[in-house]
């Protein structure tokens, strides 16, 4: 992860140079524009247009950017304030282009009254980014889906749930307990490991949460993560000893 997150930010710096050039070239093409007389007005329309379109372009290129760079801070093991609305629209729109290229929308539903949660973004991240992929997947063989994302506030146990819920294939009833097992894998070989789910597991019962799993052959699976608001001083304890090590 800490390497990864090393070639996301230099990635990031590497794309940011060129756009920042592509952004002040079609500038200098618009004021060109403006000054020139006797265009044709439908010539003129279409190049005002084009360059229009190069700067929503543009602007999203720096919101990928600017999201690897959030994804490179995150690689370093730390408990900070998160707030899991905000991080979770950061995850769909990094995963977006993804899910449109096999059919999958998004949808969101967040809850407003959610607190910020005190944990380790970076694992948070890890495991986010796993569940959705795994809910892509498994739209395999079918033209089109849905992945909906949902957040619940739960004050009275102090507890926040995020549901990852997809139309997929669904996992048989006898294997569904074996999902998180280390090397366990429904998927052809060579097109996964196994160790995805076993990792966020293992990632939640590091933050002091849970992670749990519901399914319906032919309907789509849907997994819960529950986060502590605050996690215990053993938990805060460990992640410090882990970004240590």
């Amino acid at each position: 992860m800490a390497s990864l997150g090393e070639l996301s930010a230099g990635v990031a710096h590497e794309i940011n140079n060129p756009l920042a050039i592509i952004l002040t070239e079609r500038q200098i093409l618009l004021d060109l524009l403006e000054q020139t007389m006797n265009l044709d007005e439908g010539f003129k329309k279409e190049l005002t247009e084009s360059l229009n379109q190069m700067d929503v372009q543009i602007n999203r290129c720096k919101r990928i950017t600017h999201n690897l760079l959030r994804f490179s801070r995150r690689t370093r093991s730390v408990i900070e304030k998160v707030d899991l609305n905000s991080f979770l629209e950061e995850v769909v729109e990094l995963m977006e282009r993804e899910a449109r290229s096999s059919g999958i929308r998004f949808q969101t539903e967040l809850d407003e009254n959610l607190k910020p949660v005190l944990s380790d973004p970076s694992q948070l991240q890890q495991v986010f980014l796993n569940l959705i992929t795994n809910a892509i997947d498994a739209h395999d063989g079918k033209p089109y889906g849905t992945v909906r994302i949902s957040t619940q506030a739960d004050d009275e146990h102090q507890k926040a749930h995020i549901v990852f819920a997809d139309t997929g294939c669904g996992i048989p009833r006898e294997i569904l307990d074996k999902i998180f097992d280390p090397f366990f894998t429904t998927k052809a070989v060579g097109k996964g490991t196994g160790l995805g789910l076993s990792i966020c597991y293992s990632i939640m019962q590091r933050l002091g949460g849970s992670i749990s799993v519901k399914s319906q052959v032919g309907e789509g699976t849907e997994f819960t993560v529950t986060i502590p608001y605050q996690p215990s001083a053993q938990v805060q304890e460990g992640v410090t000893a882990t970004a240590r090590g």
